[in-house]
C-alpha cells in the first residue's frame, strides 16, 4: 500500500514494492500502478482483496457476458447493497443504487 500511495503522489515506490518481492526471492520489478495490482494479485489471492483492488484501480468488471450479463454502466457494482435489517434498524438510510 506504501509502494502505491508513493507511485499515485509522484514519488518513487520502488523500495517498498521490491522490498516484499525480495522477501520471497523474486527479481526486483519496475514500480508501475500495473504492476502493484499484478503484485497484489499474487501477494494477497486467497484474502479478499482483489475486488476492492480493481474498484480502486477503476478496473472492476462483471465477469460475466452474455445471457444474464448485469448492465454496469451506473457503476452500481462498485458498492454493496445495505442489507434490510440494517436499513430498518436506520430509516434515514436508502438502498445503493441498483439494487
Amino acid at each position: 500500500m506504501r509502494a502505491e500511495a508513493k507511485e499515485r503522489l509522484g514519488l518513487d515506490g520502488s523500495a517498498d514494492f521490491n522490498a516484499v518481492r525480495a522477501r520471497v526471492g523474486a527479481a526486483p520489478r519496475e514500480c508501475t500502478l500495473a504492476n502493484i495490482l499484478d503484485e497484489r494479485l499474487l501477494e494477497l489471492c486467497w484474502e479478499g482483496w482483489r475486488r476492492p483492488d480493481l474498484i480502486r484501480f477503476g478496473q472492476y468488471k462483471s465477469l460475466y457476458e452474455g445471457p444474464g450479463a448485469v448492465d454496469e454502466s451506473d457503476g452500481h457494482t462498485t458498492v454493496f447493497p445495505i442489507p434490510a435489517d440494517v436499513r430498518a434498524l436506520n430509516q434515514n438510510l436508502t438502498q445503493n443504487p441498483g439494487y
